[in-house]
């Protein structure tokens, strides 16, 4: 024969199957909004502590609320989490739910109330501070958040995708943002207020730093002019330890985020190009190897007149790290013969195309032309010795065109007849011409 159930304390023995329901029902119309009520299918005479019952919930709840079963009582409906006890949120239980309640002796532990999850901010605690998006403080009811009850209580921000804005009297971030002259921000914190943590910012670009004055007559310890915030995106950082004890713990000037990082000025570098890939112009010639000392390397070198349209030309692709700014050239030669003071000047100019950019003309059409930014000169002066290498770097030029990381870089030097005095122009020899440029990017 089968084992019979006589005390709650026997177990079952055995798979059973229940054709009906347990400690179930359905909140009908007399339950309403935020107060279910029921009748079981079994006359229930008391409540009993962790007996659990359940229940299809005719409406949402809109805040609070309360289940009273076969008129013993209105129980509060509550949820738990992170081990705290608090009231239901708006649509915590949802129209024709079936909710799980589980009575603890004063209330009735709901199971699964979760459907508003991922469409607010729980409400907070004796040990939770909790903001909505508009800043402002979403505590349990009677709870407030100021100078005087702050000690003990812990930031918790769910994530959302507009800018959190924390109160003006409860946030740790200040925000820096006045005009473009020295700006001061006041910590909003009561003088009996310790143990705090805040961080001011400068969100503008103004000129001038961002400073801190605490509040009342306190000093701020450890912190000179030069760590304020002066650059967007900088911040300082500072605690109060005690009611006059305020210290910087970190701050940071240097980060600039209303432009790119870059690394520091940049870096310059340089690219040579030798006379074997410069073209030519008028009576400029390439010629055969030239011997620069006796024994020394044979280099391909170009040779000029003094015409004010003989001159050499290059083209080359700068790198994508290129700031897109003024380059430099300097132009190297060396002379045959003994030209002690005589002068070869050669004026330089140039631009930038980039894929689809027409080619326009070059600044310059020859070398008399008077010096500018897009129009500079590389002056050689030769000393007393023959066969010696020497070098002439020009003025910062300007290329015309969009300049930019990657474009195609032309470039033009005619002889100026003006300024050029050496005799005869056949004794000196163009090696090559070297463009310097800055780098801020390392591809």
């Amino acid at each position: 024969m089968p084992r019979v159930v006589v005390a709650q304390t026997v177990p079952v023995l055995g798979n059973q199957v229940v054709t009906g329901h347990i400690n179930a029902c359905t909140a009908g119309p007399s339950g309403g909004t935020d107060a279910y009520a029921c009748t079981l299918g079994y006359a229930l005479t008391t409540y009993q502590a962790q007996a659990c019952y359940r229940f299809v919930a005719d409406v949402a709840n809109t805040g609070a609320a309360t289940l009273n079963l076969h008129s013993l009582g209105a129980k509060a409906i509550v949820k738990v989490q992170g081990g705290i006890t608090t009231a239901l949120a708006d649509n915590d239980i949802r129209a024709g739910q079936l909710v799980e309640v589980c009575y603890d002796g004063t209330n009735m532990q709901c199971q699964n109330c979760s459907g508003n999850v991922g469409t607010g901010i729980p409400a907070g605690s004796t040990s939770q501070a909790q903001y909505n998006n508009a800043g402002a403080f979403a505590g349990s009811s009677g709870q407030t958040l100021d100078a005087t009850t702050v000690t003990g209580w812990s930031l918790r921000v769910t994530p959302m995708s507009g800018d959190l804005t924390l109160g003006a009297t409860h946030g740790p971030i200040v925000a820096c943002t006045a005009g473009a002259t020295t700006r001061i921000a006041t910590l909003p914190l009561a003088a009996t207020a310790t143990q705090h943590h805040w961080r001011l910012v400068k969100v503008d670009t103004g000129a001038g730093a961002c400073t801190l004055t605490p509040a009342g007559s306190d000093t701020l310890n450890g912190l000179a002019a030069a760590q304020q915030a002066t650059t967007r995106g900088g911040y300082v950082e500072v605690e109060r330890l005690s009611a006059t004890d305020w210290h910087a713990t970190v701050a940071r000037t240097a980060i600039d985020l209303s432009t790119d990082v870059t690394y520091g000025a940049g870096i310059r570098e340089s690219l040579f190009l030798p006379a074997r890939v410069l073209d030519v112009n008028g009576a400029c010639t390439p010629g055969a190897a030239a011997v620069l000392v006796t024994g020394g390397p044979k280099l391909p070198a170009i040779t000029c007149t003094d015409a004010d349209a003989d001159g050499v030309e290059f083209h080359t692709v700068l790198p994508s790290g290129w700031d897109g700014g003024t380059v430099t050239l300097k132009l190297a030669a060396f002379s045959l013969g003994n030209n002690t003071g005589e002068v070869v000047q050669l004026r330089f100019s140039g631009q930038c195309v980039r894929e689809g950019d027409s080619v326009q003309a070059f600044a310059i059409t020859s070398g008399a032309a008077a010096t500018s930014a897009s129009n500079v000169a590389a002056t050689l002066t030769f000393g007393n010795t023959a066969a010696r290498e020497q070098f002439a770097t020009t003025a910062a030029l300007t290329l015309a065109g969009t300049c930019a990381g990657g474009a195609h870089v032309y470039g033009r030097g005619f002889v100026n007849a003006a300024a050029t005095t050496l005799t005869p122009m056949s004794d000196v020899k163009v090696l090559g011409v070297t463009l310097t440029y800055t780098r801020v990017a390392n591809d």
